[in-house]
C-alpha cells in the first residue's frame, strides 16, 4: 500500500486529500507548510503531493530541496496549483516535478495523477538494478581501459525498455486497476497485466490518442498526453509515454 504525503496549508485541501485517497486504499499523512514536511521525511513516502504557494518555502523549492538531498531524491513529487499555465508546467519539470494538476480536481483526475507519478518512482530503481547486475557480471578491465569500454548505448537502450515495464506493473497494482497494457505508437500490443483487455485495444488506444493529438493541435497545444473514456462502471486511461501508450482499465 502506497504512502501519500500532502502537504497544504489549506486545512480543507488537506481533508478533502485525504478522503479522496485514502477511498482508493491509500495511506496519507499531511503536514501545513514544507518546513514542517521535511522534518517527517523519513517516515515512509512513496509521493508527496505539494501545493505551489505555501506561507515560507513554495511547492516547488520544496520539490527542489528533495531532489536534491540523496536521502530523498526517488521520492516523485506532485505539484497541485490553482494557476497551471505553461510557465507553471515548466517550474514544475526544472525542479524535478513528476507532474502537475490543476485545483480544484475531481477524484477522476486526480487518481490518473497519482498513478502516473507513483509509476514513474520504479523507473530509476529499475534502470539501477540493471546497472548493477551489469556491473557484477562484466569481467575485470584493466583501470585505464575501463572508460574506452564502457558499453553506454546498449545499456541505456535496455534501461530504457526495464523503465517502462516497471510502470506497468505499478500501474497494475494500483487499486482498483483491473488490467493494463503496454503499446506501441503503431497499436502493437507489447506486454498485459491483470485482466485481458480486448485484443485490439491497442488500436482502440492509438486511435484515440491521434484523435486527441489532432485536436490539440487545433488548439494550439503542444499535444495529448493522456485520454479517459468512462464505459458503465468502468474507466480506460491511455497516457502517452514517450514512444510508448500506457492503457489502463480501472472501476469509477
Amino acid at each position: 500500500m502506497s504512502n501519500i504525503f500532502v502537504i497544504d496549508d489549506s486545512i480543507s485541501v488537506r481533508k478533502a486529500l485525504e478522503l479522496s485517497l485514502k477511498k482508493e486504499g491509500l495511506n496519507v499523512r499531511t503536514a501545513a507548510s514544507a518546513e514542517a514536511a521535511l522534518e517527517q521525511m523519513d517516515e515512509p513516502t512513496d509521493l508527496v503531493i505539494a501545493d505551489v504557494i505555501m506561507p515560507g518555502l513554495s511547492g516547488f523549492e520544496l520539490c527542489q530541496t528533495l531532489k536534491a538531498d540523496g536521502r530523498y531524491q526517488h521520492i516523485p513529487v506532485l505539484i497541485i496549483s490553482g494557476n497551471v499555465d505553461a510557465e507553471t508546467r515548466q517550474q514544475a519539470h526544472d525542479v524535478g516535478a513528476a507532474g502537475v494538476l490543476k485545483k480544484p480536481f475531481r477524484q477522476e483526475e486526480l487518481m490518473p495523477a497519482v498513478q502516473h507519478a507513483l509509476a514513474s518512482a520504479a523507473a530509476p530503481s529499475a534502470a539501477q538494478e540493471r546497472q548493477d547486475t551489469a556491473l557484477q557480471d562484466e569481467p575485470a578491465a584493466p583501470e585505464a581501459a575501463t572508460a574506452a569500454v564502457t558499453p553506454t548505448a546498449p545499456l541505456r537502450t535496455y534501461e530504457y525498455g526495464e523503465a517502462l515495464r516497471a510502470m506497468l506493473d505499478r500501474a497494475a497494482n494500483m487499486p482498483g486497476v483491473l488490467g493494463t497494457a503496454l503499446v506501441e505508437r503503431s497499436g502493437e500490443v507489447l506486454e498485459r497485466r491483470g485482466e485481458p483487455l480486448p485484443d485490439n485495444i491497442g488500436q482502440f488506444a492509438r486511435f484515440y490518442i491521434g484523435t486527441a493529438d489532432f485536436l490539440a493541435g487545433q488548439l494550439d497545444e503542444r499535444g495529448a498526453s493522456q485520454v479517459e473514456l468512462e464505459l458503465g462502471g468502468k474507466r480506460l486511461t491511455i497516457r502517452f509515454l514517450s514512444d510508448k501508450l500506457l492503457v489502463t482499465l480501472s472501476r469509477l
